[in-house]
C-alpha cells in the first residue's frame, strides 16, 4: 500500500468520523430539548373505575371561586365560637388570636359567629364587609365589621384543598372625625 492511499483512507475515515460525530450531537441535542419540553408537561392522570378516563388536574394556583370560598371557611374558623380549627387554615399567630379572644367571650358567656357579607380584591389586599353577631343567651346583636386580611399560598394538602393560609386579619375601624366648631 502507497503511503498517499494511506493517507486518503485515514482522511475519508477522519471525515467519516466527523459527520458521525455532527449527527450524534445532533440527535442528543434533539431528543435533550424534546425530554425537557415532555418533563415540563402537565402529567396525564387516568382515574380507574368501572370505565377509564382522563381527568383533568387543577392549577396549582387558586381561582377566585376557591379564594372566596377559602375566606369563608377561615373566617368562620377564625372568629365563630362554636366552630373547631382545622389545621391548615390558620397561621400560629391567628389561632393563638382566637383562643385569647375565645376565652375573653366564654368568661362573659358570649357567642361569636361572622356572615360575610362583601369580598374585595384590591391589588395584593383582601378587603371582607361581614356582620359580627354576638350571642348571650337568647338576646342577639349584629355590628358590622371590615377587615382586611394577609393571605399566602401554601401546597395543597388533603385537609387544606384551597392551598391558602390566613396569616393575618386585621379590622379597619372608621375614624370619626371631630370638628370642633
Amino acid at each position: 500500500m502507497k503511503f498517499t492511499h494511506a493517507w486518503a483512507n485515514i482522511a475519508k475515515e477522519n471525515l467519516n468520523l466527523k459527520a458521525a460525530l455532527f449527527i450524534t450531537s445532533a440527535c442528543v441535542l434533539l431528543l435533550g430539548f424534546a425530554t425537557a419540553r415532555l418533563a415540563l408537561k402537565e402529567p396525564l392522570v387516568i382515574e380507574r373505575s368501572c370505565y377509564s378516563k382522563n381527568i383533568s388536574l387543577a392549577n396549582s394556583k387558586p381561582n377566585l371561586n376557591e379564594m372566596n370560598v377559602f375566606i369563608e371557611i377561615a373566617l368562620e374558623q377564625r372568629f365563630n365560637s362554636e366552630t373547631v380549627i382545622t389545621e391548615g387554615y390558620l397561621s400560629l399567630e391567628e389561632k393563638n388570636n382566637k383562643k385569647s379572644e375565645q376565652s375573653v367571650l366564654e368568661k362573659k358567656s358570649i357567642s361569636q359567629f361572622l356572615i360575610v357579607r362583601k369580598i374585595d380584591y384590591l391589588n395584593s389586599e383582601v378587603i371582607v364587609e361581614a356582620d359580627r353577631l354576638y350571642s348571650v343567651q337568647k338576646v342577639r346583636s349584629s355590628f358590622p365589621i371590615k377587615l382586611k386580611l394577609k393571605l399566602e399560598s401554601k401546597t395543597r394538602t388533603a385537609t387544606n384543598p384551597y392551598g391558602l393560609i390566613l396569616v393575618k386579619t386585621q379590622e379597619i375601624k372608621k375614624r370619626s372625625e371631630n370638628v370642633k366648631k
